[in-house]
């Protein structure tokens, strides 16, 4: 089991790779779109354009910013929230009397699986919501920007319903018997 949670991971960190490689390379063209655009209506004498592309290219810089520093916080951070084993698996009777070593306990191994694969998904998901934030804000949009930053918290709080859910699973299968 844990070879196809090395799988997934592995996957999740591929994706968060090739999002992040997007994000910058979507800033880097947005800046340089939004640049000509100063350029053109500076020559052209539009004060709109000059003051609509520069908003656009601090936006871009914030949302980048935001990207590569709040999210990796914010992963850790949701990481630390969601516990590791299964509460009270670890000191269960039937369960270790059949698993004697901790770690073969297959509910804490579940846990511990299901952890990993949460955090993973929502720093996906978090880093797809800036990706989609970004690719808005390149090409004017405002619409998208707040969407992302809703998905998000989305992504935060399915962390810490997670955080709750895992003790709550390890109940329900059977593993408290106290």
């Amino acid at each position: 089991m844990t070879d196809a949670a090395s799988v997934l991971l592995n996957l999740l960190r591929n994706a968060w790779v090739v999002l992040t490689t997007f994000i910058v390379v979507i800033v880097a063209i947005g800046v340089l779109y939004r640049s000509l655009i100063v350029l053109g209506g500076s020559a052209l004498g539009t004060k709109y354009w000059v003051a609509e592309s520069i908003s656009s290219i601090a936006v871009l810089l914030v949302l980048a910013l935001l990207a590569f520093i709040a999210v990796p916080a914010l992963v850790k951070a949701s990481s630390a929230s969601v516990p590791t084993n299964a509460g009270c698996a670890t000191n269960d009777r039937v369960l270790n009397q059949y698993f004697p070593d901790a770690n073969q306990n297959p509910i804490n191994e579940l846990a511990v699986i299901s952890a990993q694969l949460i955090v993973g998904i929502g720093a996906v998901r978090m880093i797809l919501a800036f990706a989609k934030g970004v690719t808005s804000a390149a090409v004017g949009g405002t619409g998208q920007v707040t969407t992302a930053l809703i998905e998000v918290a989305g992504a935060l709080g399915a962390s810490v319903l997670a955080s709750v859910a895992v003790p709550i699973a390890a109940a329900f299968l059977g593993s408290c018997s106290h």
